[in-house]
């Protein structure tokens, strides 16, 4: 049975936002043009994933939580958080969240994070510190999850 990855949770979270705005928006807090404030965020999110991504790429390594990284990238996005594809999937989220503005566009949200925390993160950091030992303890106590 082929495993659920964190990108298809990603776009079903994404479609439950829009489906909780338009056929259940609980409460309208942010209107035009104070939701445009999450623009940056989004840019923001989906950039950081793009460099996050370009640099596994670029080691040939793997982004699957359930297979065995080849690299330890330590540079760029990577010195900030253990985690950036996933930290940037999470900022874009919010920003969609503020530009609808609604309180039910973030609910799906907690659910990402949720399983993010309790899945997909450990799974990967076990995966690491098995693979890179000393060096991944070495990164894990300098360089926060940030999710």
């Amino acid at each position: 049975m082929k495993k659920i990855m964190p990108d298809t949770y990603f776009c079903l979270v994404l479609g439950l936002m829009f489906a909780g705005h338009y056929l259940l928006p609980i409460y309208e807090f942010l209107l035009f043009p104070y939701n445009l404030t999450g623009i940056p965020l989004v840019v923001f999110g989906f950039v950081w994933i793009m460099w996050a991504h370009q640099l596994v790429q670029n080691e040939k390594t793997t982004i699957k939580p359930n297979e065995k990284p080849s690299t330890l990238i330590l540079r760029g996005p990577f010195r900030i958080s253990r985690h950036p594809m996933y930290l940037g999937a999470i900022l874009l989220l919010i920003g969609v969240a503020l530009l609808l503005g609604s309180v039910s566009t973030f609910i799906p949200i907690l659910f990402l994070y949720l399983l993010l925390r309790i899945i997909f993160i450990p799974m990967e950091e076990c995966n690491c510190a098995e693979i890179f030992g000393e060096a991944y303890a070495t990164y894990k106590s300098r360089t926060p999850a940030i999710i």
